[in-house]
């Protein structure tokens, strides 16, 4: 389970602008990342993958959740 980039145009500009906030603020975590892309780039199959709105503000709330696919 990982934030990530929201499809929504309007939200990924409030998630870019947000992101050097964000990194400092909590470790270097990105809101920018295409977490789909990420784990594919990596090698890596998922079983699964949903992606959703959190309950809060959407510009920190999109998230993907996968189920990586055992070797």
């Amino acid at each position: 389970m990982e934030h990530g980039l929201a499809p929504d145009p309007g939200v990924a500009r409030w998630q870019q602008r947000l992101t050097a906030v964000q990194r400092r603020a909590f470790g270097g975590c990105h809101l920018d990342r295409r977490i789909d892309q990420l784990v594919a780039a990596a090698g890596l199959e998922l079983a699964r993958l949903d992606t959703y709105y959190m309950k809060g503000p959407r510009a920190v709330g999109y998230t993907f959740e996968g189920v990586p696919i055992r070797p």
